[in-house]
């Protein structure tokens, strides 16, 4: 049996370890491997995810994930990482190499939903030439889910793959690559705290109300944030296109409208908007960067971001969920009065895409 130290060495080298050599067998610690799916046109043609159970709160593995003394615990003892929108996200693995061969050098973070969703870009590995040396981008999106007394279910999605023989080898790669990071977390993470205690997590300040055919809740602690949620009597791909698609888009009301699905991609739903995307999930989760009217010139130029998550409610409806995060790393009364007047204006925005959605749906018989 290898020492910790020996195995955490060997688990770090494997990661960065090519094709030829398999990595060692981790698996059957609590990782569920899911293979590849295929989409229609114009939607991803293959996604690599990953499950795992660790019996540890959510704020533990988003500690993990999120801050470098969290990685040195189970992935990388060398890494940089900033938790903010375009923030760094710089895992090295071999620090012997060449700068730019090192690690995920010029990644990024994405977007994040504190202890709920982290998603950042991901380069290949520097076994496969012919896509490090372009600065090839993939992204990974993890979503952390509060499994109450039985700690936090995590799930990885990697997606954004290219089509061809070296894509093929970069799939293979991380698809064992990750097996070998989620059984490292399970195991490190198990193995030096105990299990929930729910009576010891922090009360939320918040306070929820209804807005027409829309929940709203607006949180002030731990993390400011809004959230809102309406069910929509539309199938989950209705819903998905009218929010995800240009055609979409312009459809349900904004005839100008462009939608590039890809991170730092348009989303110009008014003219001369420059919201990007800045990821997404086919069909599940779609994040974007916040805009503002002139009122609020500082919100204007940016600092909120918006996650969209749906999922199926049962007899053809959609739970359409949106949170609006980025408000806690402002201050200032621009921002207070913003947040107030966001309260009311996404929820309009819903009830207005609920009532187009529902009234299309009645239309069309289906």
């Amino acid at each position: 049996m290898m020492r910790q130290s020996d195995w955490r060495s060997a688990r770090l080298r494997a990661v960065v370890r090519p094709r030829s050599r398999p990595l060692l067998g981790l698996l059957g610690a609590g990782v569920i491997l899911m293979g590849a799916t295929t989409a229609g046109a114009g939607e991803e043609a293959r996604v690599l995810v990953k499950k795992t159970s660790v019996a540890v709160p959510p704020q533990v593995v988003w500690n993990a994930w999120t801050t470098s003394q969290g990685l040195a615990r189970f992935f990388t003892p060398n890494s940089t990482v900033e938790l903010r929108v375009g923030g760094k996200y710089e895992l090295f693995m071999k620090m012997d190499m060449p700068e730019g061969k090192r690690g995920s050098e010029g990644c990024v973070i994405l977007s994040y939903v504190p202890q709920e969703l982290f998603t950042f870009e991901w380069n290949c590995p520097p076994s496969i030439p012919s896509l490090r040396d372009i600065n090839a981008k993939t992204h990974v999106v993890l979503e952390l889910t509060d499994a109450g007394s039985a700690g936090t279910r995590l799930k990885l999605t990697h997606l954004g793959w290219g089509t061809g023989e070296d894509w093929d080898e970069c799939y293979a790669y991380f698809d064992r690559a990750w097996s070998n990071v989620m059984a490292s977390l399970k195991k490190e993470l198990e193995g030096a705290d105990p299990k929930p205690d729910p009576a010891k997590r922090s009360a939320a300040e918040a306070r929820t109300w209804t807005d027409e055919a829309v929940t709203v809740t607006a949180t002030i602690a731990p993390i400011k944030r809004q959230d809102f949620e309406v069910v929509i009597d539309a199938r989950v791909e209705t819903v998905w296109d009218a929010l995800a698609t240009t055609d979409g888009v312009r459809k349900f009301g904004y005839p100008k409208s462009v939608v590039v699905l890809k991170p730092w991609g348009a989303y110009s739903i008014w003219p001369g908007s420059s919201n990007k995307v800045l990821s997404y999930l086919p069909k599940e989760m779609l994040s974007v960067t916040g805009s503002a009217p002139p009122k609020f010139p500082t919100v204007q130029k940016g600092g909120t971001w918006g996650v969209y998550r749906l999922s199926e409610a049962g007899g053809n409806k959609t739970r359409l969920r949106l949170t609006s995060v980025g408000w806690h790393e402002q201050s200032g009364s621009e921002w207070n009065e913003a947040f107030d007047y966001f309260l009311k204006a996404n929820a309009t925005y819903l009830n207005g895409l609920r009532t187009k959605l529902e009234s299309v749906q009645d239309k069309s018989g289906k």
